[in-house]
């Protein structure tokens, strides 16, 4: 995945009942980035409010990655 240079922000959506995608979501908490990311469990409320297109993506299937830009990467 190639993220466009002019994001400020991207909104990680992962499956939270997944240890790997768990362990991923805490080490990527961890890193220095170039701009930030929020790391939201696809089955949490939060999800829901800042994304309600997010169910249509079948989150359950593969990690969804949206930018402050709206653009959707999975």
């Amino acid at each position: 995945m190639k993220l466009p240079i002019h994001i400020n922000r991207i909104d990680v959506f992962y499956d939270g009942r997944c240890g790997m995608c768990c362990t991923f979501s805490e080490w990527l908490d961890q890193q220095e980035r170039a701009y930030a990311v929020r790391c939201i469990p696809y089955q949490a409320e939060e999800a829901e409010e800042v994304f309600p297109e997010l169910k249509d993506l079948d989150p359950a299937r593969e990690m969804v990655v949206r930018t402050d830009a709206g653009e959707v990467f999975r």
